[in-house]
């Protein structure tokens, strides 16, 4: 719900992921960092226009919720406009549920040297509240992250990358992840080579100006809801004084060195960051 977005925390996670799609190679217990690489990092870094993230945020969120299935399917509708204006291939994806056709966006830039090895990175496009069709902006959740995604793929278009990576936008994540689910049967049938998978969630959200804001909480429609909200708003503000730019990186124990490799190049990218690492095979 969220309407804020932290901008360097946005910032330094796209230097993160800039690093990744260029270094991560066949085994992701090396980290491969020469000065070419790292000079070629900097240049698509100075690319990075705040202005695009700032604008792609708050196009989503004007949609006022991205619950149901005709405002996903025009958020997907604008998302696929902006890969094809930065002439990044960009293909539909779809799946059925609740007697309805859902679209995902799989976007990608082609490897030169390994076209079927493949780097995801992943963003969920829909949004939710207890009340979502009063509204559910999502602005952090998950417009940010597909900013970011819209943002790398616009900067990494014609870049010499040796491996594919493919930016996918999943719809109804937020149900369930159905979206994801539903390309993970595809990912299975053709057996595609995935490297590496990089879930990209809520990285803007700000600390809350006071320990709660009693309109929003007045607005819930129960008095569960009202409280729930109590409850959520004081733990946010609580837990924003762990410090102003926090990033939480999780993941499941087999994809422990990946882990590593963010948080490490996450480390590098901004010495204010604070860097947390959660391995939980809950995660997904």
């Amino acid at each position: 719900m969220n309407k804020l977005i932290n901008r360097p925390c946005l910032y330094a996670l796209i230097f993160v992921l800039l690093s990744l799609t260029i270094q991560l190679r066949n085994s992701l217990a090396k980290e491969t960092a020469n000065n070419a690489q790292q000079a070629n990092i900097a240049a698509m870094l100075s690319r990075v226009s705040i202005e695009n993230l700032k604008k792609t945020i708050q196009q989503l969120q004007s949609y006022g919720n991205r619950y149901t299935w005709e405002k996903q399917c025009s958020a997907i509708r604008w998302a696929m406009e902006q890969f094809n204006k930065n002439e990044v291939l960009v293909d539909l994806h779809y799946y059925e549920l609740n007697g309805k056709s859902w679209p995902n966006i799989i976007a990608r830039v082609t490897g030169t040297k390994y076209p079927d090895k493949i780097i995801m990175l992943l963003a969920h496009i829909d949004s939710i509240s207890d009340d979502p069709a009063s509204g559910a902006p999502g602005a952090d959740d998950n417009a940010s992250g597909v900013a970011m995604l819209l943002e790398m793929a616009r900067i990494l278009h014609g870049s010499p990358l040796e491996c594919s990576v493919f930016f996918c936008i999943f719809t109804n994540e937020e149900k369930g992840t159905q979206g994801s689910k539903a390309y993970v049967e595809k990912i299975k049938q053709e057996a595609m080579n995935i490297k590496a998978a990089i879930n990209v969630d809520t990285i803007g959200y700000n600390r809350p100006g006071a320990v709660f804001d009693l309109a929003a909480v007045m607005s819930q429609k129960t008095l569960k809801y009202k409280l729930k909200a109590l409850v959520r708003m004081i733990g946010n503000y609580y837990r924003s004084f762990a410090g102003d730019n926090v990033v939480k990186i999780a993941g499941r124990e087999a994809d422990k060195t990946l882990l590593s490799t963010v948080a490490k190049a996450i480390g590098r990218a901004d010495a204010g960051l604070i860097v947390k690492e959660t391995i939980d095979n809950s995660c997904g």
